[in-house]
């Protein structure tokens, strides 16, 4: 019966028209948002590129200067600087791993691969200093290291 009341039927019109229209309104400011956003970027890449050019004016005005001054300046003095800064590398000697920062060594050193590695290259060491003990003149030591004296 409510489905037919003329108006019940005005009403969910009106609300149809009123959901429609607020959904049209929120899609138009999202793509003002999304223009505005664009552009504010475009600001910001130009501004970078200017400011870029602003140093490299200032390098090349500062290089001229010291040529002017009779000091040898190359022209790919910059490039070296930056060349020139070491990468560290961290080592992990017993598993014979490299990590590019200390914190990454720590969490490897913690591991439980890690820990078995030392275990097992302690042992070694044990049984090495140990056959080192039992031999009579060092012959057998020296054939363990893959040295022969005659």
């Amino acid at each position: 019966v409510q489905s037919r009341d003329p108006r019940y039927q005005a009403y969910r019109k009106a609300k149809r028209k009123a959901s429609a229209e607020k959904a049209e309104r929120e899609r138009a400011e999202r793509e003002n948002r999304k223009a505005e956003e664009a552009l504010r970027k475009k600001e910001r890449k130009e501004a970078q590129r200017r400011e870029e050019n602003e140093r490299w004016q200032e390098l090349d005005a500062d290089r001229q200067a010291r040529r002017d001054r009779g000091e040898d300046v190359t022209e790919d003095e910059d490039e070296t600087d930056s060349e020139s800064e070491e990468v560290v590398v961290f080592n992990c000697d017993v598993c014979r791993k490299t990590f590019k920062s200390e914190v990454k060594l720590f969490e490897h050193n913690k591991s439980k691969k890690h820990l078995q590695a030392v275990q097992k290259q302690k042992e070694a060491s044990r049984s090495k200093e140990a056959a080192d003990a039992d031999g009579d003149d060092g012959e057998e030591a020296d054939d363990a290291k893959g040295v022969r004296f005659a």
